[in-house]
C-alpha cells in the first residue's frame, strides 16, 4: 500500500491489485469506447503520471458520451482504485448535496471527484468490488476515429432542451390557470427580478454567522437545501409543513420554481392557495412560496417519496 494525494483527498492504495483489476477489465466495444481508447494513446505527461501513480490503465473504462462539438466529445465515466481514504478534511463534504461545496480536482483534460462511503452519491455504481473506491471523471476528448459519430449528440441535447422547455411552459400555464381559478392576481417576474429575489431570499434566511457565498452555492438550484442541511432551525416538515402553509395568510407572496428552468410569480390575494392544489399540478414539481416580506416560506421538494420535505418556516 502507498499513500497518494489527490486534490484534497489522501488515500492509501494497492497499485498492484488496482492494476490487476484493469488487466482483467473488458470494456464494451461501442464507438464511444473505441474513440476513448484511441484518445488515451495520446495523453499528456501529467495525465500519464497521474494514472500510473494510481495503477489505473486509463483506456480500460466504459464511458458515457454527452455531446460532440467542433470535434470534441464530452464523456464521463468511473475508475476504481483498490484502497481507502486515509483522511477526509473538514472541508470535504460527506453527504449528497454538500458534495457540491467541494471543488473537483483536475489533471490535464480530466476533471475528477471521488465517490465512496464518506462521499455518498446517487451516481455511485452498483458493481464495485469490496475494497475499492470510486473516482468519477469527465473529460473533453478529441474525436479520433476515422468515422462519423453514430449519434448526433448535439442534436440530442438540443431536442432534450426543447422538450424540457415545452414541458416547463405547459406546467407554467397550469399554474397560471390555478392562480386565476382561486381568484389570485399574478405577475410573472423577469429574469433579473428572479436573480435579485433569490439573492434576497438567501440573505433573509441565512443565519447570523453564515457565509453568504457558501450558502448561495448550497442553494444553487434548490432553495430548500437550506432546510435539508439544517442551515435554518425551527422549521416544520412533512404534513405539518403543508398544514402551516395552508393556514398562513397569503395576501402577498412569491411563487418560484426550484428547477433549472426557473420562473416565478408575484401573487396577490392568494388566500385560497393550498399545498394540495399546487401538488395537483405536478406532484414531482419543486417550488418555494414565500411571503413578500419574507416572514414565512414554504418549500415543496421533488424528493417527497424519500421523506425530504416539504418544509415550512415562519421567521416572525
Amino acid at each position: 500500500m502507498k499513500t497518494v494525494k489527490c486534490g484534497k483527498f489522501e488515500i492509501a492504495i494497492d497499485t498492484e491489485q488496482t492494476n490487476k483489476y484493469y488487466h482483467e477489465f473488458n470494456p464494451n466495444n461501442n464507438q464511444a469506447n473505441r474513440n476513448f481508447r484511441e484518445y488515451c494513446k495520446n495523453l499528456g505527461p501529467e495525465e500519464i503520471e497521474f494514472f500510473s501513480s494510481l495503477g489505473i490503465i486509463p483506456e480500460c473504462c466504459n464511458v458515457e458520451p454527452f455531446w460532440i462539438e467542433n470535434g470534441i466529445l464530452l464523456v464521463s465515466g468511473f475508475y476504481l482504485i483498490c484502497g481507502e481514504f486515509i483522511e477526509v478534511s473538514d472541508e470535504t463534504p460527506e453527504t449528497h448535496i454538500e458534495r457540491m461545496l467541494n471543488p473537483m480536482f483536475y489533471v490535464g483534460d480530466f476533471s475528477f471527484c471521488f465517490l465512496g462511503d464518506k462521499l455518498l452519491s446517487n451516481l455511485y455504481p452498483y458493481d464495485i468490488p469490496a475494497g475499492f473506491i470510486c473516482l468519477r471523471f469527465t473529460a473533453n476528448t478529441k474525436w479520433m476515429l476515422n468515422e462519423k459519430p453514430l449519434y448526433d449528440y448535439g442534436h440530442y441535447i438540443t431536442e432534450t432542451r426543447k422538450k424540457i422547455a415545452e414541458n416547463t411552459n405547459r406546467t407554467k400555464e397550469k399554474y397560471k390557470a390555478l392562480f386565476s381559478d382561486i381568484g389570485a392576481q399574478y405577475r410573472e417576474l423577469r429574469a433579473d427580478e428572479i436573480d435579485a429575489y433569490r439573492s434576497s431570499w438567501i440573505s433573509q434566511y441565512a443565519s447570523e454567522n453564515e457565509a453568504i457565498d457558501e450558502l448561495e452555492l448550497l442553494c444553487n438550484v434548490r432553495l430548500w437545501h437550506i432546510f435539508s442541511f439544517d442551515r435554518v432551525t425551527g422549521y416544520s416538515e412533512h404534513d405539518a409543513a403543508d398544514s402551516a402553509f395552508d393556514d398562513i395568510n397569503k395576501e402577498s407572496c412569491v411563487f418560484m420554481t426550484n428547477d433549472l428552468n426557473v420562473y416565478a410569480f408575484e401573487l396577490k390575494n392568494a388566500h385560497k392557495l393550498t399545498s394540495s392544489a399546487l401538488r395537483g399540478i405536478d406532484k414531482y414539481s419543486d417550488y418555494t412560496v414565500t411571503a413578500f416580506d419574507f416572514s414565512w416560506t414554504y418549500s415543496k421538494t421533488h424528493e417527497e417519496e424519500m421523506q425530504i420535505g416539504p418544509y415550512f418556516y415562519k421567521k416572525y
